[in-house]
């Protein structure tokens, strides 16, 4: 398949609306789209919740204007795990935020990824304090640890995210022009990689009220939070019900949620006729 030669433009079966948005996907391996406003505030104070619940009253501030991006100034960086651990078990624990998470973005993954959709069971959170060497995550591609390349990553600011307090990633059309291949990547160091990839990766500057769709595939990670705000982040995993799954197996680190009925019988006939 030959990446650089787009078809989007010439598929009547694209809607106008769509093409903006694939265009760029195809590009990039990313996008960035403003989410409804009324679910980012329902899930943003939900998150506010379980921190409140997560630390004693007295060391809150009264005004939590900007709290998630102040914790630093209360949470000390050896209770940070733990923290974010107590925020995530509360967060597995009420299965509304998935549903808010989805429907504030269902529009995008229905055009980049299609609308018979696996989503990831749990949420992930991350938090970066500033100067924290702790939370990093060294440059990686999901696939090179066994993900199935048919996947997307929804990435969630709680905070205004920029430079060093947010992630970076290799772009699709730079990435793809290297013709990294699989033996020259297993041979090098996550360091080595790096260096090898570092002019090229691009800072993703992102407020909230913004959600993050990024090819998986891609190279990405992030380094010590030099700024003065604490990060925030939630991420979670989507796909096609009907690709791939490699190593991440559906029913256990995905969960259908939008599989539709002629599918659902496809599958049920399939078996009792042992159609393969």
């Amino acid at each position: 398949m030959d990446h650089s030669d787009n078809q989007l433009d010439r598929n009547p079966f694209v809607a106008p609306d769509e093409l903006l948005i694939c265009e760029q996907f195809e590009k990039t391996g990313f996008v960035i789209v403003d989410i409804d406003r009324n679910r980012f505030e329902e899930f943003s104070n939900t998150m506010l919740g379980f921190l409140e619940t997560s630390v004693p009253n007295d060391f809150l501030p009264q005004d939590r204007t900007g709290i998630f991006d102040q914790i630093h100034d209360w949470l000390p960086e050896h209770h940070l795990n733990d923290f974010r651990l107590k925020i995530i078990g509360l967060m597995a624990e009420n299965p509304d935020l998935r549903v808010t998470l989805y429907w504030s973005i269902a529009k995008y993954l229905w055009m980049l990824v299609g609308n018979e959709l696996a989503m990831q069971k749990k949420l992930n959170l991350s938090i970066q304090l500033p100067g924290d060497s702790s939370s990093l995550l060294p440059i990686h591609s999901d696939v090179w640890s066994g993900d199935s390349p048919f996947e997307v990553v929804v990435w969630m600011p709680l905070v205004e995210c920029f430079e060093s307090k947010s992630m970076y990633i290799c772009p699709n059309e730079i990435y793809l022009g290297r013709e990294l291949n699989p033996l020259w990547i297993k041979s090098k160091t996550a360091e080595e990689i790096f260096k090898e990839l570092e002019s090229d990766l691009e800072f993703i500057t992102i407020n909230p009220g913004q959600v993050l769709i990024f090819n998986q595939n891609l190279p990405h990670g992030n380094i010590v939070n030099q700024e003065q705000g604490t990060r925030w982040s939630i991420n979670c995993r989507f796909k096609s019900i009907l690709s791939p799954y490699y190593r991440k197996n559906l029913g256990d680190f995905f969960e259908p949620i939008t599989l539709k009925p002629a599918s659902r019988q496809g599958f049920y006939f399939s078996e009792v006729m042992d159609i393969s």
